[in-house]
């Protein structure tokens, strides 16, 4: 399922609207049926009930051949209608779209998703570095109004088990072991968030996203409403809200889904290999240099890992990489591990109960525009491959290889499923490559089958997406 949509359709929507229309469109597409060809969410326009039934929030229905996939579970809380409380005055992360499907793991029955505002009820002080630009408490929600996505497994299909869910401190830290929480740095709510890129801000007008999800993944990305193949994919967005900077960001991704595994994996009943990854692609900074701001990139993996002996862990565990430009960028090779620039813990005054960037490899591929030298790269670093049945050239398509490096403890990993990394290069030159609305198959040796699948951009940086 792949389905294009905009909670701000109705301009005169408000932060609180705009959040819940946000979560009823998650939720439709999420649990829709294959075949689905209309799905109607008539939008918010406040938090006292009223609804505009003149519009719909869902632009189009792009791909249907595959249902969403996903189950609501008793904890999601997704108002269709009649009143609800303002979202900054609610129990943290009481609004939200919370769903499951079986991971085929006996210890770990549950894969998990949910999208939801922040969980931070308070924080403990100025954190700046690694992992450590955080974004928004809850009280927060009408300056800094943006959707966060939390994806892993659980023991149980709601939102009940405290390995799955944040913290009200810090989210990805303290007890949150089987799940990881994108979008949730970018700004630090006691300090001005001055240099941080807009994403996923839920009132953001010039925004439509599109949602490409199966019961295997869910990729979430942001479009400019004025971007198109005609009019090229580089327009960024203005400033949201008013104390960030503008127009440094070409878009947003974030990934949440599953990996193909090494054989040795597939026995093990603890060990669903999810994969969460956040992208960003962005400008240079207001001053031209290529320094600031630092894209909170960052992915985390669930599994378990190999001795230098070659003996499997006896438990699996979680690996996250975080907020940092080298995801996917050119300033740094593979990772030594630990990979930290400060403290012990990867992070000067914070919390410590958790090692950061812990030996997954990185970058995930060279980027163009989603790092801190996305001015110095010119470079065609993913250029197209020729068609063995037409002989013409089309977009590569490189598997995005999620692994851990660090030495006795490490996994070879395997692709993240439903995206590839394509073409790196100017606009004028893709379009050598692909026209307007065009689908290429692609096989999976892995897998054994060909799936088709749909080029988006972003500037300069191309993926393929799943189209089902």
């Amino acid at each position: 399922m792949i389905v294009t949509f905009n909670p701000m359709i109705n301009s005169g929507s408000d932060v609180n609207s705009a959040y819940m229309n946000f979560l009823r469109c998650v939720r439709a597409i999420a649990t829709a049926a294959s075949g689905t060809s209309s799905l109607t969410v008539n939008p918010f326009t406040n938090n006292t009930g009223t609804i505009d039934n003149t519009r719909n929030c869902i632009v189009s229905i792009d791909a249907n051949t595959e249902a969403g996939g996903w189950t609501e579970s008793a904890s999601s809380n997704v108002v269709q209608s009649g009143s609800f409380t303002v979202i900054s005055s609610a129990a943290a992360a009481l609004y939200k779209f919370d769903a499951y499907v079986a991971s085929g793991k006996g210890s770990l029955p549950f894969l998990k998703m949910t999208f939801h505002n922040s969980t931070q009820t308070g924080s403990s002080g100025t954190v700046y570095g690694q992992g450590a630009m955080y974004g928004g408490i809850v009280t927060d929600f009408t300056t800094y109004p943006f959707v966060r996505m939390t994806f892993g497994a659980s023991t149980t299909n709601d939102w009940t088990d405290t390995a799955y869910r944040p913290s009200n401190t810090y989210p990805n830290y303290s007890s949150q072991l089987l799940s990881y929480t994108l979008n949730a740095y970018g700004s630090n709510s006691s300090n001005t968030p001055s240099s941080a890129p807009p994403a996923f801000w839920v009132t953001n007008p010039t925004v439509n996203y599109r949602m490409a999800v199966t019961a295997n993944y869910c990729i979430i990305w942001e479009v400019h409403t004025s971007n198109s193949y005609l009019n090229g994919f580089a327009n960024t967005f203005a400033t949201i809200p008013s104390s960030y900077q503008g127009s440094v960001c070409y878009g947003g991704l974030m990934y949440g889904g599953l990996r193909e595994t090494q054989a040795w994996e597939n026995s093990r009943s603890d060990n669903p290999p999810w994969v969460a990854m956040q992208i960003y692609h962005r400008t240079a900074s207001p001053n031209n240099s290529a320094g600031n701001p630092t894209p909170p990139n960052s992915y985390a993996a669930y599994m378990a890992t190999i001795d230098n002996n070659g003996v499997p862990s006896a438990t699996s565990s979680r690996y996250f990489t975080n907020d940092t430009y080298a995801v996917s960028t050119t300033v740094f090779g593979m990772t030594n591990q630990p990979f930290n620039q400060s403290t012990t813990n990867g992070i000067a005054g914070g919390p410590g109960s958790e090692t950061l960037c812990q030996g997954l490899a990185i970058p995930l591929f060279w980027g163009r525009d989603n790092g801190m030298n996305s001015l110095t790269v010119t470079a065609q670093l993913y250029m197209p491959t020729v068609d063995t049945t037409t002989g013409t050239g089309v977009p590569s398509a490189y598997p995005i290889m999620i692994r851990r490096v660090a030495t006795g403890t490490w996994n070879p990993g395997g692709a993240a499923r439903g995206i590839y990394k394509s073409l790196s290069m100017p606009i004028a030159t893709m379009k050598n490559y692909f026209a307007n609305g065009q689908t290429f198959n692609i096989y999976n040796a892995v897998t054994a089958t060909t799936d088709t699948y749909l080029p988006i951009v972003f500037n300069e940086t191309m993926y393929l997406i799943r189209y089902a």
